[in-house]
């Protein structure tokens, strides 16, 4: 079943909380950048009607720098706000948990969209498709079962299909044409079905590619339902 709440497990809470801590505290290390170099400016003046002085200079000149930080940093809100999008592709996965974290755990700040959630669900796409794919050449050098060896060419021809069709998408993404993007991705889902069902044909041999392949039909699945977002827009 999907999930029914926007933060799942205490797990998804901390990795949100932790977020925004560290914003916060980014936030406190500028102003505190800015008032001590107030502060050293006005302490080389001898007499303190001239340090008054300077101190009103050097904070005019730097208010404006200190409003830039109260402006540009996320907000709890703002992360809050990230959440919902992420919530909105993860309750369409088959596991919220396994989504939530990918998107948070490659998040280079609190505050996202659908182009940066899209930009993350494709390049962990990427990953796990390179790597799965030279994981089956490795067993292919040294499986001897015919009937696994031609299960695990199967595979492999179909997480290259994964590999080159993402390849292709991401390049129309870097370009902002998302409609060329979606039509890239849409063989992906079938090419990566291709190789668990390969798995479940007789003679039915041990699959060893199970989470690998859980884990790229989601991945896969986050891509597109974030494309489609971007689409909507």
């Amino acid at each position: 079943m999907f999930a029914k709440t926007s933060l799942e497990t205490p797990r998804d809470k901390r990795m949100l909380k932790e977020a925004t801590t560290r914003i916060a505290e980014k936030r406190a290390k500028a102003f505190a950048t800015v008032l001590s170099s107030v502060a050293h400016i006005t302490s080389l003046y001898s007499n303190s009607s001239s340090r008054n002085m300077a101190f009103s200079h050097c904070f005019s000149l730097f208010f404006p720098l200190l409003v830039i930080i109260l402006l540009t940093n996320p907000t709890l809100s703002e992360a809050q706000d990230s959440q919902v999008l992420i919530d909105e592709v993860c309750r369409q996965m088959e596991d919220y948990g396994f989504c939530n974290r990918v998107f948070h755990e490659n998040m280079k700040s609190p505050s996202i969209d659908y182009v940066g959630l899209t930009a993350i669900a494709m390049d962990q796409t990427i990953t796990n498709a390179t790597n799965t794919y030279e994981y089956i050449l490795g067993l292919l050098k040294n499986t001897t079962d015919q009937s696994l060896r031609n299960v695990l060419v199967a595979c492999e021809n179909a997480f290259g299909i994964v590999k080159s069709s993402f390849g292709a998408a991401l390049q129309s993404f870097n370009r902002k044409d998302y409609d060329d993007m979606f039509k890239l991705e849409r063989v992906a889902p079938r090419a990566q079905a291709s190789c668990e069902t390969s798995f479940t044909a007789p003679p039915s041999p041990p699959n060893p590619l199970a989470e690998r392949n859980r884990e790229m039909r989601i991945l896969i699945t986050m891509a597109i339902a974030s494309g489609k977002e971007i689409l909507k827009r």
